[in-house]
């Protein structure tokens, strides 16, 4: 969940207010999200915007678990992840996880809708559209490894950094 209906960066763009409503969204997500539920026979749980209001997330995604704050280990022990546009992506990225990037006619014309369509296209990642007509007949979610490592490499990692984990890197500073 990335606050698409609420986020403070609408109010501080020239846009100034959300590309869809609160209801209309909620309802296309909660749709989607129970059709894939019972074709997928797995569970569904929603990872909030630090910014959302949990309570009002809670309440519109009924039915669904929604979590705060565990972003990166709900991703990380995931079988796959929607999006829309958020630095959360580079989650999918860094644990090699499918990414399947959700959007809305009524966004494509939004920074946001500009933003889901380039970085769906950047990892070769599907995009589907809710408020149109869609088919997962035949889909298993999978990832380009070639786009996935090019993302990696141009925006995730700088080129002349050493391979070091991070658990190593602040284990070596405690020492100091």
């Amino acid at each position: 969940e990335e606050n698409l209906v609420d986020h403070p960066d609408y109010y501080n763009s020239s846009h100034g207010f959300p590309p869809i409503t609160k209801k209309e969204y909620y309802h296309l997500m909660n749709k989607f999200f129970f059709y894939f539920k019972k074709k997928f026979k797995c569970n569904i749980i929603v990872a909030s915007h630090p910014k959302s209001k949990i309570n009002e997330v809670k309440k519109n995604f009924k039915g669904l678990k929604v979590h705060s704050d565990n972003t990166q280990n709900l991703i990380k022990n995931s079988f796959c992840v929607f999006g829309h546009a958020s630095t959360s992506i580079s989650y999918p990225v860094i644990f090699k996880k499918p990414l399947i990037f959700i959007s809305f006619s009524k966004v494509d014309n939004h920074f946001v809708g500009r933003e889901i369509n380039y970085t769906s296209k950047l990892l070769g990642s599907k995009l589907i559209y809710l408020d149109k007509s869609f088919e997962l007949k035949n889909f298993r979610p999978k990832i380009n490894k070639l786009k996935y490592n090019s993302y990696f490499s141009n925006f995730l990692k700088h080129p002349k950094s050493k391979n070091i984990s991070f658990d190593n890197i602040f284990n070596f500073k405690l020492k100091f």
